[in-house]
């Protein structure tokens, strides 16, 4: 049960970022670089109801938020805490921004912004976007898979023979073993798989994206992938 499934950065760079929020066993907090924000949210995704089945608190129709600097915040960090929690009712995450440079003490700084309570998605239709993260067993000890969905109209127009590339980057924690992207029949998107070798008892950050005859089609996903 959640009111959202994963953070959104927008950069000035043209980069979509996108971030899926978990309930941690410990206090996890991520800090993501920007230099020029356009935009940044916490999204509720899954619109189905078969995902929550709560007649009571309709968790598929609970909106995002989306915030829209006005003006130019220039370089900074979007903060994102995630606290463990035992159930639903806790509002666990939390998700803010931070300048590059503060101000002295005492002295005020302003910033102007709209907040957008919708149920749309803020990113373009001609971006894909993530549907779907799931991280289980490798094909050997201590080896970790990573399945990643991607979902758009202009996706489910490349067929299973179109030339669409994996992009994975891991951190020096994680060695990449095989990677590669194949067209999912039953949505019409386009899947994501890597394997990695993880180094014990170490988190490694992980990025990943699709290519379409070396143009990025997808947002880019962001992942912290924890021992």
């Amino acid at each position: 049960m959640h009111d959202s499934d994963g953070l959104l950065i927008h950069s000035a760079n043209g980069e979509w970022l996108w971030r899926p929020l978990v309930n941690p066993d410990r206090l996890l907090i991520n800090l993501f670089q920007v230099d020029g924000l356009r935009g940044f949210g916490l999204l509720q995704r899954d619109r189905a109801f078969s995902a929550y089945e709560d007649l009571g608190a309709r968790y598929e129709l609970r909106p995002s938020a989306w915030i829209t600097p006005i003006g130019d915040w220039g370089k900074g960090q979007v903060k994102l805490v995630q606290i463990p929690t035992a159930n639903e009712y806790n509002d666990n995450i939390v998700a803010y921004w931070l300048p590059g440079t503060l101000p002295p003490a005492g002295q005020p700084i302003e910033l102007a912004y709209r907040i957008h309570v919708q149920s749309d998605d803020p990113i373009p239709a001609t971006r894909a976007r993530t549907t779907a993260t799931r991280v289980g067993d490798g094909d050997a000890a201590g080896v970790r898979r990573i399945v990643i969905d991607f979902e758009s109209g202009a996706l489910k127009q490349l067929d299973a023979t179109a030339d669409v590339k994996p992009v994975v980057w891991a951190g020096p924690e994680g060695q990449l073993i095989q990677q590669n992207a194949f067209k999912n029949i039953v949505t019409g998107g386009w899947r994501l798989a890597f394997q990695l070798k993880q180094q014990k008892g170490k988190p490694v950050e992980l990025r990943a994206a699709l290519q379409h005859k070396g143009e990025t089609i997808t947002e880019t996903w962001s992942y912290l992938l924890l021992p």
